[in-house]
């Protein structure tokens, strides 16, 4: 077979041709004739019959193994990819958070990471694109210097020109459903429309996919032959199918992301990856269809194109020096990309930590700077401001890696992709949590030894000789009750002839009462202008509500006698009374142009006295922000009318918590101030963190004021920081001149605990870290030289942990049992009472709390702490104030007597874990407690008649006035209260005695 038979072959015209190609035995053409003439033979017939050759001739990837390891590498790179970019951008929130501007607020490096992703995605395109290829080596997929820029500009245009048309599109789509015609729209309206939207891009698609294409083979130089990238129908189908794919792919992500959550999260994330690897596969398909269907080249050519092959004398001729220099840029920015990498790099691992400094208190000089300082804000220092702000370019571009990154691994942040309609929502909940994990006026859900006689008993407080402000206070014969705006003054002795012998209205004076003192034969009562204000969390507080406290002479309890008044500036925080003297702490954000703080005491006469600039004292050390808090601390004799009031206020912090000792106030407040930080393993929490909703390397800490208080006068200052939030007043105590307290790091599946304890000046010496991660803490409760710890994910981990060498805390043993404790109440020295509820159901992140659950802990081994004894009152829904207040539980110890509030929930035994039960009953139950018997239930009491089903909705309760909320003991009697009537019962036989009704 010659030349001249092939020249006859290309003078066939087509019905020739087709006739000709129909007789064709390709096989044997090829066992006579060599396999380039048979080619050549084929060819020409094909060409001619206009078929093309690569369609009847090759597979469109004829290595099927190539495109699974094509895929497997780009979806590794990929993802580590835009992990290290989110990790650029996490690095440099933290450095300009710190003060370390590495980053002209995020331009630099934004403008890395476009030129970065440009090259990267020019990359995977040439790999896709060569995939049909017998070799692809490194001088086919690293662009040239044209290429890498020429690229660069198309990259940006595209991405500009894509948003564009979106955003066009979404206006018009939003002007089209306003209309009157789409008032009713449709699911099949919006597939309408979202068709259209698909048939848009891909025509933008078809052309700019065109223009990509010309610029590599314009400039890579990989094609010696013309060439020419057809636009068809076929390649709009392609484009069409293109983007069918990319749908499917994000709607199985979004479905996997719902359903993560009850499942494995191994597996879920090996799903993504898999799936993200699958959709690699498709977009390959996708550029070789393109490729096969557009590009077009000359027919010389053709055969070398079909078979992949470049000449290769042409390759081996190659300069090596030459081929780098011509893709000098890529090498010149990956180097550059490094550099600034490794100058992020440096900072952030040897700065690990900025912690603030510790304020100390400076004073006014004169009655000029006080004025100063409240008209206009001027300080009499300069504030130094720790800390500038994360640059919103940089947070936006974590927030878009983290996003691809989601998409990979299976953990897309849904939050963010909505965030335009769930933003206040989500900023809502993250402001319900800061500063105190669990809501709340003050101090809930804790407990301590009760203060009791054997005559009747007291407050339940916190510290023995501190007592704390109560609704109730009794001292055997009398009663005072603050029941809503009234005071009531009952006989409680006998019980058969119990009355009220006194009331009063403060309404009358447009007062709320809040708590009241009973010391000896003087009540104080604390009572606020606004109560809608002191119901306010403690850190939202606006100075818009003043305290009041009236001390009454009850020496004739029919009849007290007004002796002392006195109004602070600011709203109630809390109180406390050692011995006779009354401690009154107040606090409130204070504004610009505002009086200087005062206060008024009816023994001073009735105008109003501003605090003397001596008593009023600047934390310096905090930033400027937070000199708009105060607290100001009152001392006074609560027996001494014309006693004097000490009366000095702290700025420059606010007040959340408190605790009180015989010797010290310390205010706590959360303070995002407190430290900077961000260790790797926080990096890959945000990174995979659905609720992450913006950069937060200013962590949580306490920051921790203590005042000397000694026979009512006011004393030194001294502070503190530790990491962590303050769960209540428990979480904190003074013992043998060490400062203990309880912190939680983080929140949710990222807590853990902490233990601190501090010295006399102050200065943390012994730490806990790191305990029980994913876990919150419940309660705390600290008992001579142990700590018990309760934290909760789905069982009861209870913490026995020792501080017998205050600078080496250590956990001793450890108890997992189901449900949590929400109080800690000593029952003996080696037995504690929890109080929190039961848990059922859920999976391993969660489970559905129950009834109310109280159990005794044995600690006697401190090694192997054991749950001896366990009651459950109630199902889901059951509640008690005891859970919130510790001031609701009423504790004999002498008769081995405990009583507290009830509200019972039950359901039947079918319903599941998470079904609330009906309301059943609500009353005060009434147990005998001791460790070798544990609870015996003795009695049941309530003030419910009847009750109304419109009282109730939703398993919740509408508060009802019948129901009690207080119980004494006195007389060997039980005295119950509630909103409308107080019952006294016999303790002995639980028989009704009387009942008075509170009018």
């Amino acid at each position: 077979m010659d030349d001249r038979i092939i020249n006859e072959l290309d003078n066939l015209d087509v019905s020739e041709t087709e006739q000709l190609l129909s007789s064709i035995n390709a096989s044997e053409f090829n066992v006579e004739i060599d396999k380039d003439t048979a080619n050549r033979i084929k060819s020409s017939v094909l060409h001619k019959a206009g078929i093309s050759e690569a369609k009847c001739k090759k597979a469109l990837i004829p290595k099927k193994s190539r495109i699974l390891l094509i895929a497997l590498i780009l979806s590794i790179i990929e993802i580590l990819f835009f992990t290290s970019a989110a990790f650029v951008a996490w690095m440099d929130g933290f450095l300009g958070d710190s003060g370390i501007n590495l980053s002209f607020g995020g331009i630099v490096p934004t403008v890395f990471y476009i030129f970065m992703l440009s090259v990267l995605s020019l990359c995977v395109y040439k790999v896709m694109f060569y995939a049909d290829s017998e070799k692809i080596n490194i001088a086919k997929i690293v662009p040239t210097n044209k290429t890498t820029l020429s690229y660069a500009a198309y990259f940006v245009l595209s991405w500009a020109s894509k948003i564009f048309i979106f955003v066009l599109f979404c206006r018009l789509f939003e002007k089209i459903i306003n209309h009157s015609f789409f008032y009713r729209f449709e699911i099949s309206s919006i597939l309408l429309v979202l068709i259209l939207l698909i048939a848009v891009f891909s025509v933008v698609d078809m052309i700019i996919v065109k223009l990509k294409n010309l610029l590599i083979l314009r400039f890579d130089d990989n094609y010696k032959f013309k060439y020419k990238w057809k636009l068809s129908m076929k390649a709009f189908w392609i484009e069409i199918l293109k983007y069918i794919g990319i749908i499917g792919y994000l709607i199985l992500i979004i479905g996997f992301s719902v359903e993560r959550v009850y499942g494995n999260g191994f597996v879920s994330i090996l799903n993504g990856f898999v799936l993200f690897f699958a959709f690699n596969i498709f977009m390959t398909v996708i550029v070789q269809l393109e490729k096969r269907c557009c590009l077009q080249v000359d027919l010389k050519a053709e055969t070398a194109l079909s078979e992949n092959k470049i000449e290769k004398s042409e390759v081996e001729t190659v300069n090596k020096r030459m081929l780098l220099k011509r893709r000098a840029f890529i090498l010149g920015l990956s180097a550059a990309a490094s550099i600034y990498l490794l100058c992020l790099l440096v900072p952030y691992v040897v700065y690990p930590r900025l912690i603030h400094q510790k304020p100390f208190l400076e004073t006014f000089s004169n009655n000029n700077e006080v004025d100063d300082f409240f008209e206009r804000r001027k300080l009499p220092f300069i504030p130094e401001r720790l800390y500038s702000d994360v640059s919103n370019v940089t947070e936006s571009l974590f927030m878009f890696n983290k996003l691809a990154v989601g998409a990979i691994i299976n953990k897309l942040d849904l939050d963010f992709l909505f965030a335009d309609l769930t933003r206040n929502y989500i900023a809502q909940a993250v402001n319900s949590m800061d500063g105190n994990l669990y809501g709340g006026i003050e101090d809930v859900a804790a407990g301590t030894l009760t203060k009791s006689s054997d005559d009747y008993s007291t407050t339940n407080t916190q510290v023995e000789m501190v007592d704390e402000a109560d609704v109730i206070k009794t001292d055997g014969d009398y009663v005072y009750y603050l029941n809503d705006s009234k005071l009531f003054i009952l006989r409680a002795y006998p019980p058969e002839q119990m009355k009220t012998v006194y009331k009063y209205d403060f309404l009358q004076e447009n007062l709320y009462p809040l708590e009241l003192f009973l010391y000896k034969d003087h009540v104080a009562v604390v009572l606020t202008d606004d109560y809608i204000d002191y119901q306010l969390e403690k850190w939202y507080k606006e100075n818009t509500s003043s305290t009041f406290v009236r001390i009454y002479n009850i020496s004739d309890p029919t009849n007290p006698i007004l002796e002392r008044s006195l109004k602070f500036d600011y709203p109630y925080l809390t109180s406390r009374l050692i011995e006779n003297h009354l401690y009154i702490i107040t606090t409130a954000y204070i504004d610009y142009g505002q009086s200087k703080p005062g206060y008024t005491d009816s023994t001073l006469g009735e105008s109003r006295r501003e605090i003397n600039y001596k008593d009023l004292f600047l934390m310096r050390g905090k930033f400027s922000d937070n000199f708009r808090k105060i607290n100001v601390v009152a001392a006074l004799p609560i027996d001494n009318p014309n006693g004097e009031a000490q009366v000095k206020a702290y700025i420059g912090g606010g007040g959340e918590t408190v605790y009180v000792s015989t010797e010290h106030i310390y205010i706590v407040e959360t303070n995002l101030s407190t430290f900077i930080q961000a260790p790797m393993e926080d990096f890959f929490h945000c990174l995979v963190d659905d609720d992450f909703d913006g950069f937060n390397f200013l962590n949580y800490g306490t920051s921790i004021y203590r005042i000397k208080i000694e026979n009512g006068n006011i004393g030194d200052f001294d502070s503190a920081f530790v990491p962590g939030m303050v769960h209540n007043q428990f979480s904190m105590d003074e013992y043998d001149g060490y400062f203990r307290i309880t912190t939680q790091k983080g929140k949710w599946q990222y807590a853990s605990s902490n233990v601190y304890v501090l010295d006399a000046h102050m200065n943390v010496c012994g730490s806990l870290e790191g305990l029980a991660p994913g876990e919150s803490i419940y309660a705390s409760r600290f008992m001579g030289d142990r700590l018990y710890l309760v934290t909760f994910k789905t069982v009861d981990p209870l913490f026995v942990i020792s501080l017998k060498d205050p600078k080496k805390p250590k956990v001793l043993g450890e108890l997992k049992i189901p449900g949590y404790s929400e109080y800690l109440h000593p029952l003996d020295e080696n037995h504690i009472i929890g109080f929190g509820k039961d848990t059922a159901g859920g999976n391993e992140n969660f489970s559905f709390y129950q009834g109310i659950k109280m159990a005794i802990f044995d600690v006697s081994d401190v090694n192997n702490p054991k749950e001896k004894f366990v009651e459950i009152i109630g199902d889901r829904g059951t509640e008690s104030e005891l859970l919130r207040n510790h001031k609701a539980l009423m504790y004999m110890k002498n008769l081995e007597l405990m009583a507290f509030p009830v509200t019972l929930y039950e359901k039947n035994e079918k319903s599941s874990a998470g079904a609330y039960g009906t309301f059943s009953y609500q009353g005060a139950y009434v147990y005998n407690v001791n460790s070798n018997d544990g609870f015996k239930l003795r009695g049941r009491i309530t003030h419910l008649d009847y009750f109304e089903e419109n009282e109730y909705y939703g398993g919740y309760i509408n508060e009802n006035k019948s129901f009690i909320n207080r119980i004494i003991y006195a007389n060997d009697s039980l005295y119950t209260f509630s909103g409308d009537k107080v019952k006294a019962t016999r303790y002995s036989d639980m028989k009704e005695i009387s009942e008075i009704e509170l009018e």
